[in-house]
C-alpha cells in the first residue's frame, strides 16, 4: 500500500485554506465521528455504534460530515482544483453522505450525559430503583401516546 495513503489512514489529514480548515479522519464506526468519539472516551461516556468504517471531515473545527468519498478522492480533486475555500466546500457538499452536526453541540450533549451518568452512579440502590420505576412509567406513557397518535 502507498505509504502516503497509510499515513492518511492512520492519522488523517488537515488542509488549511486561507483562514479555514478541513480535517479528514476515518472512524471504525460509521455512526460515531472520530472527534466526538474521542471526547466521549476522554470523559468516560459509553457510546454504541455501527461496525462499518466511515470517512469524515471536520470543517473549521465544528461542522462534522460523514462522506461518501475518501480523503484520497479529495486529495486527487484538490491537486487539480483552483484551491479556494469555496471549491473545497463544494466538494464537501457534493460528497457528503450526511451532516452530523456541530461538534460543540455534540460535546455539550456528551457533557450532559456524563453529568446524568454521574448523578445516577451516586444514587443509593433504593434511589436507583425509584428512578428506574419512574423512568419506565414515563417511557410506557410516551409509547402509549405515540401508539394513539399513529393508529390507522
Amino acid at each position: 500500500m502507498n505509504m502516503k495513503l497509510m499515513k492518511w489512514m492512520t492519522r488523517g489529514m488537515e488542509y488549511k485554506i486561507d483562514e479555514h480548515t478541513l480535517n479528514f479522519e476515518w472512524s471504525s464506526s460509521g455512526s460515531i465521528d472520530p472527534w466526538s468519539g474521542a471526547y466521549a472516551r476522554e470523559i468516560g461516556v459509553t457510546q454504541w455504534g455501527t461496525s462499518d468504517i466511515g470517512n469524515f471531515v471536520l470543517v473549521d473545527g465544528d461542522g462534522v460530515y460523514r462522506l461518501r468519498s475518501s480523503l484520497v478522492r479529495f486529495n486527487d480533486f484538490w491537486e487539480k482544483s483552483d484551491k479556494t475555500w469555496e471549491t473545497a466546500l463544494k466538494w464537501v457538499e457534493g460528497n457528503k453522505e450526511r451532516y452530523f452536526g456541530s461538534l460543540k453541540e455534540m460535546k455539550k450533549n456528551l457533557d450532559e450525559r456524563k453529568k446524568k451518568q454521574d448523578e445516577y452512579n451516586a444514587m443509593t440502590p433504593e434511589e436507583k430503583e425509584l428512578y428506574l420505576k419512574e423512568w419506565r412509567a414515563r417511557r410506557d406513557e410516551n409509547i402509549r401516546k405515540w401508539n394513539e397518535e399513529h393508529k390507522k
